[in-house]
């Protein structure tokens, strides 16, 4: 198993954007990358966890996501506090996913939790929509956080395209509302739960690679070696601006085909 160094992932940061005091949310796949020196399996997870803390330093935040797809593959209640995330968002997740110094967001299933002194603006905005004016994702384009696809390749790592999306107003998505609970701390939330999401029908499928390959081409998308797999990073604000343009010259950019859309059914009226 190859493996990497405290100062390999350092200077991975500064190849993808990445500077002491920004805020960075982190989409993981630690297994791809092989083993932190000095470190196990057992204690992988808090050690990585102190290196990215100590390399943002005291003014950075770290954020992770910490959807709750339960929420609407069955119904069940979201709770900030005790709801676990998707085991699919990786074993750096499931370990700090729940810790009590974890910010953590209204929207079930595309929340956040933070750590730092934007953990509170990012996490917190007095909304439920997963992507609409003060969601996280909204916040995280406020500051111009960046984020990064530690061992995860960009089409697992581009959430934040969803947001992108809704910004532009692509015509294969639509607002959800859900009626489902949502608790803070055992206590009822009084907010609106929307998501954007795809229609289920029409063939709409998202396919990122060719946005993948062409950001990595024009340097939005920065990518470094490390261990035995690859980090990717891009800066919010670059990203509302280069995903935004790609929308505009064709709204069907980001899937796999051009919609199946039928006369006479939402949304071709």
């Amino acid at each position: 198993m190859k493996t990497y160094s405290k100062n390999d992932i350092k200077e991975v940061m500064v190849c993808c954007g990445v500077n002491p005091g920004d805020s960075l949310l982190v989409h993981s796949a630690l297994f791809n990358l092989g083993m932190l020196e000095g470190s196990s399996p057992r204690t992988l997870c808090a050690d990585l966890y102190a290196v990215f803390r100590e390399y943002l330093g005291d003014k950075g935040t770290l954020l992770i996501p910490t959807f709750f797809y339960d929420y609407a593959r069955h119904g069940i209640p979201y709770d900030l506090q005790s709801s676990p995330p998707d085991k699919g968002l990786g074993v750096f997740v499931e370990y700090l996913g729940l810790r009590p110094e974890m910010v953590r967001s209204f929207n079930p299933l595309f929340n956040l939790s933070g750590v730092g002194p934007q953990a509170e603006f990012i996490c917190r905005g007095n909304t439920a929509s997963a992507w609409g004016i003060n969601s996280p994702w909204d916040r995280m384009t406020d500051v111009d956080a960046k984020i990064i696809g530690f061992g995860s390749p960009f089409i697992h790592s581009c959430t934040y395209m969803m947001y992108v999306e809704q910004r532009v107003g692509s015509p294969h998505m639509y607002n959800k509302v859900y009626r489902t609970p949502v608790y803070d701390g055992g206590k009822p939330v009084d907010k609106l739960v929307t998501a954007f999401v795809r229609y289920l029908d029409f063939g709409v499928r998202h396919d990122f690679n060719r946005l993948s390959e062409l950001g990595e081409k024009k340097g939005v998308i920065r990518a470094a070696r490390l261990g035995s797999g690859r980090v990717v990073g891009f800066s919010c604000r670059e990203m509302l601006e280069f995903g935004a343009a790609r929308l505009s010259e064709d709204p069907f950019f980001f899937l796999a085909k051009v919609p199946e859309f039928r006369e006479n059914e939402l949304p071709l009226i």
